[in-house]
Order: structure tokens, then sequence, then C-alpha cells
């Protein structure tokens, strides 16, 4: 069978036809570019970092502008045309100063513009991205209304002061350690009161401040003097016989069946490893605490009780006379009667309840400003993540789960997830010295 040159080239113009016209098809499509940002901006301070990218994946990009409105003046920011069809990503990355810019503290928009290459309307696709911002140079006002810090080693301190204006990141920095401050509402407007601890080993003269910084980034920092006031504290040595590691290694079993098979060895692995890991859970635990003191007065201690342990007190662990291991025991070991009710120390919403390993059941409670309460070794768990309790109502029953070798109460208090001594807040004269005569100094309520 034969095919005429008539017959073929109408093919060929048909199937060129067609391609033509896919390829018209294809420039005249209608689908705009995509911008999207590096991160969300409402605020621009005295250097900002901003960034964004915008892409077209069809035709590619023609054209991409950038800049910033404010009243009637419009101040270009970046702006770049793409004659080929090649480029369809552009990333850019801008450090923005508003005075450098000419720029005036108050209202303005970012604006971010691109066009692409389609032959849609004969002018392209286009998209328009407007973000309102506004523009602060200006660091907050802090003033600082306490005066007195006095803090024992592993006790905490407070401050109480004023910012000017709300503040995206505000606390204390305590070495490389940071303490949040939040607002009291009591104190009337711009009130921030800070909890800050002075880690148990801590060096000799660790450096203090303050300090704020705005939505924008504008930071101010204060120094503050504190009077370090030494203590000393407890050692004990403990011996760990072959009778308690039989009867405890199943429980560490259980958890994590690879252990070693030596007893003395598991114990190593759960005495320094699972302390750790435990540790960054309860720190983890502590990570968020609601803005608002739910705490009122001393804490409770577990009544009818007996403190068998110091607080920050270490501790040398034996075996068959031999030193296996050395650590710091932070918190109070109360005893009382076997499964005895275990009460929350003050009120606070439970921030965990479950296992926490060395601690075996434990229940974890925030009290507020970064204030937190635990309470280990429990037979039994009677609240629930999340469940509002009040000061005295039942968490658990004591017990000797955990690493405890005979049933009590493990209780540790902390600091935005730093262990600081219980004894502080049991004593009620503390908390008038040092929380209610610092909060006075806002005056009443306005």
């Amino acid at each position: 069978m034969s095919i005429s040159w008539k017959t073929a080239l109408t093919g060929t113009l048909t199937v060129a036809a067609l391609g033509a016209g896919a390829w018209l098809v294809l420039r005249m499509e209608g689908e705009p570019p995509a911008i999207t940002f590096s991160k969300e901006v409402r605020a621009l301070g005295k250097s900002t970092a901003w960034g964004f990218v915008a892409e077209d994946k069809k035709s590619g990009l023609r054209q991409v502008r950038a800049w910033v409105r404010q009243g009637e003046k419009s101040t270009p920011l970046f702006s770049e045309d793409y004659p080929g069809r090649g480029t369809h990503r552009r990333e850019v990355n801008l450090t923005l100063d508003p005075k450098a810019l000419g720029l005036a503290d108050g209202a303005a928009t970012l604006i971010v513009a691109a066009q692409d290459h389609s032959l849609k309307n004969f002018k392209g696709n286009s998209v328009f991205r407007e973000i309102p911002i506004t523009i602060d140079t200006e660091a907050p006002r802090l003033d600082i209304l306490s005066t007195q810090y006095n803090v024992n080693r592993g006790g905490v301190g407070v401050v109480a002061y004023r910012l000017s204006e709300p503040a995206a990141i505000t606390g204390v920095t305590v070495g490389d350690r940071f303490f949040p401050g939040f607002p009291e509402t009591a104190g009337g407007s711009g009130a921030h009161v800070a909890f800050f601890a002075i880690p148990y080993d801590a060096p000799a003269a660790p450096a203090f401040s303050l300090g704020a910084s705005d939505a924008a980034g504008n930071e101010v920092r204060r120094a503050f003097p504190v009077r370090l006031l030494e203590k000393v504290f407890p050692a004990d040595t403990i011996d760990i016989s072959d009778r308690f590691l039989a009867a405890k290694l199943p429980e560490f079993r259980a958890g994590d069946p690879s252990l070693p098979a030596d007893p003395v060895a598991a114990f190593l692995v759960v005495n320094r490893d699972w302390r750790a890991r435990d540790h960054k859970r309860i720190r983890e635990a502590c990570a968020v605490s609601s803005p608002t003191r739910l705490w009122s007065g001393p804490f409770l201690q577990m009544p009818n009780t007996k403190n068998m342990a110091g607080w920050a007190q270490a501790r040398t662990y034996k075996h068959n006379g031999q030193i296996i291991d050395r650590q710091t025991h932070l918190g109070l070991d109360l005893a009382s009667t076997a499964g005895a009710p275990v009460p929350a120390a003050n009120a606070g919403t439970v921030a965990f309840s479950g296992d926490l390993g060395i601690y075996g059941q434990a229940v974890i409670i925030d009290h507020g400003q970064g204030i937190f309460s635990l309470y280990g070794h429990l037979s039994s768990l009677g609240v629930k993540p999340g469940e509002h309790v009040e000061r005295g109502a039942a968490v658990g029953a004591s017990g000797q789960t955990g690493m405890a070798g005979g049933d009590h109460l493990h209780f540790s208090v902390l600091s935005s997830g730093t262990f600081v001594s219980p004894a502080e807040w049991l004593d009620a004269h503390w908390i008038a010295d040092n929380v209610t005569a610092k909060l006075a100094l806002f005056g009443p309520a306005h």
C-alpha cells in the first residue's frame, strides 16, 4: 500500500499544527508564579534578616520585584529581570535596615511581586504579596524595681521590673542558663517578674543580667548585683547490695531489655545514662509554663514525713566495698507509711504523669511562671496531664518504683527546668521576704 506525497505532506502539516497548537497552549498557561517567605515578619527593627522565594515551574520567571511602602513613599528593596525562560526559581535574602532605607518608625507594608513568561493576555501572569508591618527601631525601656538579691547557692532569686512595651523574649540569664520573665497582671501595665536560679554547681561568680527583646528584635539588657550565699551540701555513701540489684533489675529490664547481663554494669547504665535521659525529659516537661502564677503561699510538705536525705546530697555508690559511681541527689526523700497519699505541694496544672525512669512513676506540676514540683517513686498515679490540682489534693501514693530502696516520696522543686532547694519553697518566711515583698513593689493593680 502506497501513500501519496500529498497525503504525507498533509499529515506532516497536521502534526506541525498540532505541535504549534500545543506549544501555544503551553505558552498561554494561566498559572501565576508562587511566592513564599522565609519567615513570618510583622516588625522591622534596626536590622532584620528576611527573604523570599519566587517560583514559576511552567513558563519561567520574567521579573521579580520587592519594595516597602510607607505612606506615599515606595522604597525598592530588590529588582531583577530574566529575559530567557530558563529561570524557574529565585531565592532572595535581604537584610533590612529601616534607617538606612529612610523609613520612619510606624506602619508600613512589605510588597513582593513576580511575573512569568506566559503569553496569557499578552502580559503574562502576575502575583503580588503584601505584608503589613511595623517599623520599630527603639528598644524597650526596662526599669528594675527590686534591689536586694541575696540568693543561696542552689536557691532562687526574684526580680521585679517594668517594660515599656510587650516583650517577645524577656528574663534573666545566669551564666549560660536562661530563666524567662512573665507579665505580672496584678501589678499593672508593664509589670514583670522573673524567678531565676543559681544552680548548686554554678561557678563561684556567675554573671547575671536581665534583658528583653521586642517583636522587632530590639534588645535591652541590664546587669544587676547578686550576692551569692555559699552553702555546704551534705554527702552520703550508699551500699548497693546484691539483694537490691536482684530486686530492682527486673523492673529496669522491663523498661530496657538491652541492659547488660552483669548486674553492676546494668545498675550503672540506669544510674548514669537513665538519670541523664530522665533529667532531659524533666527539662522538656518544664519547658512551657503558665504565664500566670497559679500557686499561693508556702508549699506543703507531705504530712507526717521525715526527710531521709538532704538536697544536693553528693552520693558515693559502693558495691562490695568498691566505689562504682558518684551522683548528686536533687530532691528530698520524705518517708511516711507505705502507700501514703501524696498531696500537691501547691495549686497548679499537671505537666507530666507517667513512668520517669529512675524516678519510677512520677508526677510533675506546673505552678506557673516557671515554678514546678516533682513527685517520684509513686506506687500509683492519681492525676492526668492537663488536670488542674489544688494545694493538698492527692496526686498519687508513695511507693518504691524506680531507683528506690524503700517506700518514700522523692520531692523536687524546679525553676524553669533547673533543680532548686525545696526547703525555700516550704518556708513561709522565705516566701514572704523573697516573693511577696518583691511583688508588693508594683503597688496596687491599675
